[in-house]
Protein backbone atom coordinates (compact mmCIF):
# COMPACT_ATOMS: atom_id res chain seq x y z
CA UNK A 1 0.00 0.00 0.00
CA UNK A 2 1.17 3.27 -1.16
CA UNK A 3 1.77 6.16 2.16
CA UNK A 4 1.77 9.55 1.41
CA UNK A 5 4.08 9.74 4.57
CA UNK A 6 7.44 10.15 2.52
CA UNK A 7 5.78 13.37 0.58
CA UNK A 8 4.99 14.35 4.15
CA UNK A 9 8.55 14.29 5.69
CA UNK A 10 9.71 16.04 2.45
CA UNK A 11 7.46 19.03 3.10
CA UNK A 12 7.87 19.12 6.81
CA UNK A 13 11.44 18.76 6.51
CA UNK A 14 11.90 21.60 4.29
CA UNK A 15 9.63 23.95 6.60
CA UNK A 16 11.89 23.26 9.28
CA UNK A 17 15.26 23.16 7.66
CA UNK A 18 14.90 26.57 5.51
CA UNK A 19 13.76 27.91 8.74
CA UNK A 20 15.79 26.75 11.06
CA UNK A 21 12.58 25.84 13.22
CA UNK A 22 11.62 29.31 13.09
CA UNK A 23 15.01 30.27 14.62
CA UNK A 24 16.63 31.94 11.54
CA UNK A 25 16.63 35.61 11.41
CA UNK A 26 17.03 36.04 7.49
CA UNK A 27 16.10 34.38 4.76
CA UNK A 28 17.80 34.06 1.11
CA UNK A 29 15.84 33.85 -1.75
CA UNK A 30 16.40 29.53 -2.43
CA UNK A 31 15.45 29.33 1.42
CA UNK A 32 12.45 31.14 0.69
CA UNK A 33 11.02 29.04 -2.24
CA UNK A 34 11.79 25.85 -0.53
CA UNK A 35 10.36 26.68 2.51
CA UNK A 36 7.01 27.56 0.45
CA UNK A 37 7.85 24.40 -1.23
CA UNK A 38 7.60 22.71 1.85
CA UNK A 39 4.73 24.45 3.17
CA UNK A 40 2.49 23.87 -0.27
CA UNK A 41 3.23 20.01 0.21
CA UNK A 42 1.75 19.94 3.31
CA UNK A 43 -1.01 21.67 2.67
CA UNK A 44 -1.57 19.52 -0.18
CA UNK A 45 -1.24 16.51 1.18
CA UNK A 46 -2.10 16.76 5.12
CA UNK A 47 -3.36 20.28 5.45
CA UNK A 48 -3.80 19.76 9.06
CA UNK A 49 -0.16 19.21 9.88
CA UNK A 50 -0.28 23.25 9.32
CA UNK A 51 -2.28 23.77 12.29
CA UNK A 52 0.54 21.89 13.82
CA UNK A 53 3.66 23.28 12.49
CA UNK A 54 2.83 27.41 12.24
CA UNK A 55 2.09 28.19 15.98
CA UNK A 56 4.76 27.09 17.31
CA UNK A 57 6.95 28.26 13.70
CA UNK A 58 5.72 31.85 14.45
CA UNK A 59 6.13 31.61 18.08
CA UNK A 60 10.07 31.27 17.49
CA UNK A 61 9.81 33.62 14.65
CA UNK A 62 9.04 36.28 16.89
CA UNK A 63 10.88 34.89 19.64
CA UNK A 64 14.22 35.35 17.55
CA UNK A 65 13.46 39.01 16.62
CA UNK A 66 12.72 40.27 19.98
CA UNK A 67 15.32 41.51 22.02
CA UNK A 68 16.28 38.44 24.86
CA UNK A 69 12.04 38.25 25.11
CA UNK A 70 11.17 34.84 27.59
CA UNK A 71 10.42 32.00 25.43
CA UNK A 72 7.60 30.48 27.36
CA UNK A 73 5.67 33.91 27.62
CA UNK A 74 5.83 34.53 23.78
CA UNK A 75 4.67 31.07 23.32
CA UNK A 76 1.60 31.45 26.36
CA UNK A 77 0.72 34.84 24.41
CA UNK A 78 0.73 33.51 21.14
CA UNK A 79 -1.51 30.55 21.80
CA UNK A 80 -3.87 32.65 23.89
CA UNK A 81 -3.82 34.89 20.87
CA UNK A 82 -5.05 31.79 18.97
CA UNK A 83 -7.41 30.63 21.41
CA UNK A 84 -9.58 33.75 21.36
CA UNK A 85 -8.67 33.82 17.65
CA UNK A 86 -10.78 30.62 17.44
CA UNK A 87 -13.64 31.57 19.77
CA UNK A 88 -14.50 34.66 18.01
CA UNK A 89 -14.77 33.03 14.71
CA UNK A 90 -16.94 29.99 16.53
CA UNK A 91 -18.92 33.42 17.36
CA UNK A 92 -18.87 35.72 14.55
CA UNK A 93 -18.40 33.26 11.34
CA UNK A 94 -20.15 29.57 11.90
CA UNK A 95 -18.98 28.92 8.34
CA UNK A 96 -15.55 29.06 9.18
CA UNK A 97 -15.48 27.50 12.72
CA UNK A 98 -12.96 25.03 13.08
CA UNK A 99 -14.61 23.47 15.82
CA UNK A 100 -17.50 22.45 14.12
CA UNK A 101 -15.48 21.24 10.81
CA UNK A 102 -13.10 19.35 13.74
CA UNK A 103 -16.81 17.71 15.00
CA UNK A 104 -17.86 16.66 11.21
CA UNK A 105 -14.67 15.07 10.44
CA UNK A 106 -14.74 13.02 13.81
CA UNK A 107 -18.56 11.90 12.18
CA UNK A 108 -16.88 11.10 9.18
CA UNK A 109 -14.21 8.15 10.52
CA UNK A 110 -16.99 7.31 12.99
CA UNK A 111 -18.85 6.27 10.37
CA UNK A 112 -16.41 5.25 8.16
CA UNK A 113 -15.09 2.73 11.24
CA UNK A 114 -18.12 1.82 12.50
CA UNK A 115 -19.13 0.00 9.06
CA UNK A 116 -22.37 -0.94 9.00
CA UNK A 117 -25.05 -0.38 5.84
CA UNK A 118 -26.32 2.55 3.86
CA UNK A 119 -29.33 1.78 1.89
CA UNK A 120 -30.74 5.42 -0.37
CA UNK A 121 -33.88 5.69 -1.43
CA UNK A 122 -36.18 8.86 -2.58
CA UNK A 123 -33.09 11.05 -0.54
CA UNK A 124 -33.38 9.26 2.16
CA UNK A 125 -30.83 7.20 3.72
CA UNK A 126 -30.82 4.05 6.17
CA UNK A 127 -28.65 2.76 8.83
CA UNK A 128 -28.12 -0.52 9.52
CA UNK A 129 -25.25 -1.94 12.06
CA UNK A 130 -23.50 -4.78 10.46
CA UNK A 131 -24.28 -7.69 12.98
CA UNK A 132 -27.87 -7.18 12.53
CA UNK A 133 -27.94 -6.31 8.39
CA UNK A 134 -29.08 -10.27 7.80
CA UNK A 135 -31.87 -9.85 10.44
CA UNK A 136 -33.30 -6.45 9.52
CA UNK A 137 -32.78 -6.66 5.68
CA UNK A 138 -34.01 -9.02 2.43
CA UNK A 139 -30.74 -8.97 -0.03
CA UNK A 140 -32.28 -9.10 -3.83
CA UNK A 141 -28.71 -8.94 -5.04
CA UNK A 142 -25.61 -6.93 -4.21
CA UNK A 143 -26.88 -3.77 -4.91
CA UNK A 144 -30.34 -3.99 -3.55
CA UNK A 145 -32.40 -4.85 -1.06
CA UNK A 146 -35.96 -4.66 0.84
CA UNK A 147 -36.83 -3.71 4.67
CA UNK A 148 -38.26 -6.31 6.89
CA UNK A 149 -41.63 -5.11 7.66
CA UNK A 150 -41.48 -6.36 11.34
CA UNK A 151 -38.20 -4.48 12.08
CA UNK A 152 -38.40 -0.44 13.08
CA UNK A 153 -36.11 1.92 11.19
CA UNK A 154 -35.00 5.47 11.27
CA UNK A 155 -34.42 7.69 8.14
CA UNK A 156 -32.28 11.18 7.40
CA UNK A 157 -30.92 12.56 4.73
CA UNK A 158 -27.01 13.67 4.77
CA UNK A 159 -25.63 16.34 6.39
CA UNK A 160 -28.45 16.81 8.36
CA UNK A 161 -28.13 14.79 11.67
CA UNK A 162 -32.08 14.26 12.92
CA UNK A 163 -33.69 11.66 11.94
CA UNK A 164 -37.23 10.11 11.72
CA UNK A 165 -38.91 7.01 11.88
CA UNK A 166 -40.13 5.37 8.49
CA UNK A 167 -43.43 5.05 7.45
CA UNK A 168 -45.69 2.13 6.40
CA UNK A 169 -44.94 2.88 2.57
CA UNK A 170 -41.29 3.05 3.43
CA UNK A 171 -41.22 -0.49 3.56
CA UNK A 172 -42.58 -1.11 -0.17
CA UNK A 173 -39.46 0.63 -1.70
CA UNK A 174 -36.32 -1.27 -3.26
CA UNK A 175 -33.77 0.20 -1.45
CA UNK A 176 -30.51 0.77 -2.64
CA UNK A 177 -26.90 -0.51 -0.83
CA UNK A 178 -24.60 2.85 -0.79
CA UNK A 179 -22.12 1.79 1.34
CA UNK A 180 -21.61 -1.82 2.97
CA UNK A 181 -18.92 -3.05 5.31
CA UNK A 182 -17.33 -4.60 8.47
CA UNK A 183 -16.41 -2.52 11.51
CA UNK A 184 -12.44 -1.84 11.39
CA UNK A 185 -10.93 -4.45 13.72
CA UNK A 186 -9.72 -2.15 15.95
CA UNK A 187 -12.18 0.47 15.97
CA UNK A 188 -12.83 2.29 19.59
CA UNK A 189 -15.84 4.14 19.99
CA UNK A 190 -14.96 7.86 21.12
CA UNK A 191 -16.93 10.23 22.65
CA UNK A 192 -18.71 12.34 20.01
CA UNK A 193 -18.61 16.29 20.12
CA UNK A 194 -21.23 18.52 20.34
CA UNK A 195 -19.54 21.82 18.56
CA UNK A 196 -18.69 23.39 21.89
CA UNK A 197 -15.13 24.58 21.98
CA UNK A 198 -15.44 24.39 26.41
CA UNK A 199 -16.09 20.55 25.83
CA UNK A 200 -13.06 20.44 23.19
CA UNK A 201 -11.40 22.31 26.04
CA UNK A 202 -12.23 20.25 28.81
CA UNK A 203 -11.24 16.83 26.96
CA UNK A 204 -7.89 17.73 25.45
CA UNK A 205 -5.50 16.93 27.96
CA UNK A 206 -7.39 13.57 28.08
CA UNK A 207 -6.86 12.70 24.65
CA UNK A 208 -3.23 13.97 24.17
CA UNK A 209 -2.67 11.81 26.83
CA UNK A 210 -4.47 8.41 25.26
CA UNK A 211 -3.10 9.38 22.35
CA UNK A 212 0.79 9.23 23.55
CA UNK A 213 -0.13 5.80 25.75
CA UNK A 214 -2.91 4.14 23.61
CA UNK A 215 -4.70 3.31 26.86
CA UNK A 216 -8.35 3.18 24.60
CA UNK A 217 -6.66 -0.09 22.54
CA UNK A 218 -5.66 -2.40 25.39
CA UNK A 219 -8.44 -4.48 25.11
CA UNK A 220 -7.80 -5.11 21.74
CA UNK A 221 -5.32 -7.89 21.19
CA UNK A 222 -2.75 -8.63 18.41
CA UNK A 223 0.94 -8.25 17.44
CA UNK A 224 1.46 -5.35 15.92
CA UNK A 225 -1.14 -3.49 18.31
CA UNK A 226 1.17 -5.17 20.96
CA UNK A 227 3.91 -2.88 19.07
CA UNK A 228 2.49 0.24 19.07
CA UNK A 229 1.41 0.35 22.73
CA UNK A 230 5.53 -1.01 23.46
CA UNK A 231 6.94 1.91 21.67
CA UNK A 232 4.84 4.92 23.21
CA UNK A 233 6.19 3.10 26.63
CA UNK A 234 9.84 3.00 25.40
CA UNK A 235 10.12 6.31 24.50
CA UNK A 236 8.34 7.78 27.61
CA UNK A 237 11.02 5.13 29.47
CA UNK A 238 13.86 6.68 27.84
CA UNK A 239 12.47 10.61 28.46
CA UNK A 240 12.01 9.80 32.29
CA UNK A 241 15.77 7.79 32.16
CA UNK A 242 17.49 10.89 30.53
CA UNK A 243 15.75 13.00 32.04
CA UNK A 244 15.64 12.29 35.76
CA UNK A 245 19.51 10.66 36.08
CA UNK A 246 21.57 12.34 32.63
CA UNK A 247 19.97 15.65 32.14
CA UNK A 248 22.13 18.34 31.22
CA UNK A 249 19.26 20.68 29.26
CA UNK A 250 20.53 23.41 28.10
CA UNK A 251 18.71 26.99 27.81
CA UNK A 252 19.30 27.83 24.66
CA UNK A 253 17.18 24.43 23.37
CA UNK A 254 14.69 25.76 25.24
CA UNK A 255 12.93 27.20 21.76
CA UNK A 256 13.66 23.97 20.23
CA UNK A 257 12.12 21.73 22.99
CA UNK A 258 8.82 24.02 22.67
CA UNK A 259 8.63 23.54 19.32
CA UNK A 260 8.59 19.55 19.23
CA UNK A 261 6.12 19.87 22.65
CA UNK A 262 4.10 21.85 20.83
CA UNK A 263 3.99 19.77 17.59
CA UNK A 264 3.33 16.59 19.16
CA UNK A 265 0.71 18.41 21.42
CA UNK A 266 -1.61 19.36 18.25
CA UNK A 267 -1.31 16.50 15.96
CA UNK A 268 -2.07 14.21 19.32
CA UNK A 269 -4.95 16.44 19.84
CA UNK A 270 -6.11 16.46 16.31
CA UNK A 271 -5.80 12.82 16.03
CA UNK A 272 -7.23 11.93 19.11
CA UNK A 273 -10.77 13.66 18.70
CA UNK A 274 -11.12 12.37 15.19
CA UNK A 275 -9.51 8.75 14.89
CA UNK A 276 -11.27 5.95 16.37
CA UNK A 277 -9.10 3.40 14.90
CA UNK A 278 -5.81 2.04 15.84
CA UNK A 279 -4.83 0.97 12.71
CA UNK A 280 -4.75 5.02 11.55
CA UNK A 281 -3.66 5.99 14.49
CA UNK A 282 -0.76 4.40 14.56
CA UNK A 283 0.02 6.04 10.89
CA UNK A 284 -1.40 9.68 12.01
CA UNK A 285 1.01 9.28 14.96
CA UNK A 286 4.10 9.06 12.82
CA UNK A 287 5.28 12.44 11.78
CA UNK A 288 5.74 12.98 15.28
CA UNK A 289 8.34 10.55 16.00
CA UNK A 290 11.61 12.30 15.26
CA UNK A 291 10.00 15.11 17.20
CA UNK A 292 9.79 12.81 20.31
CA UNK A 293 13.24 11.69 19.81
CA UNK A 294 14.93 15.31 19.37
CA UNK A 295 12.98 16.07 23.14
CA UNK A 296 14.93 12.63 24.24
CA UNK A 297 18.13 14.04 22.98
CA UNK A 298 17.72 17.27 24.34
CA UNK A 299 17.32 16.46 27.68
CA UNK A 300 19.99 14.18 27.93
CA UNK A 301 23.76 15.04 28.82
CA UNK A 302 26.32 13.49 26.60
CA UNK A 303 29.40 13.67 28.43
CA UNK A 304 27.33 12.19 31.58
CA UNK A 305 26.10 9.08 29.63
CA UNK A 306 29.96 8.58 28.37
CA UNK A 307 30.98 8.68 31.90
CA UNK A 308 28.76 5.83 32.88
CA UNK A 309 29.17 3.51 29.88
CA UNK A 310 32.72 3.96 30.53
CA UNK A 311 32.40 2.98 34.05
CA UNK A 312 30.21 0.03 33.22
CA UNK A 313 32.34 -1.91 30.90
CA UNK A 314 35.53 -1.13 33.06
CA UNK A 315 34.10 -2.94 35.79
CA UNK A 316 33.42 -5.91 33.32
CA UNK A 317 36.57 -6.11 32.12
Amino acid sequence: MVFKESLVFLGLGLVLYHSRIGLQKSYSLSSVFYLLLGLLLMFLIKPYLLFCVLPALFANAIFIRLNNPRIILVYLILFSFLFFLVIGIHSLFPQYDLVKKLKDKQEIFNKSARGGVYLTANDYYIFVEYNERNDKLVYLSDSTCRLKTNVVFKKFRLNQPDSTSIKSEDYSYLYKIAYDSPPAGSYHQTKALNGSIWQLLAFAPKKIVKMFFLTDFFKHKGFLICLSILENYLLMILALFFALIYSDFKKEHLPILLFCVCFTASLYFITGFTTPVLGAIVRYKVPTAPFLGVIIVLLFSEHKLKGFLQRLFSKKA
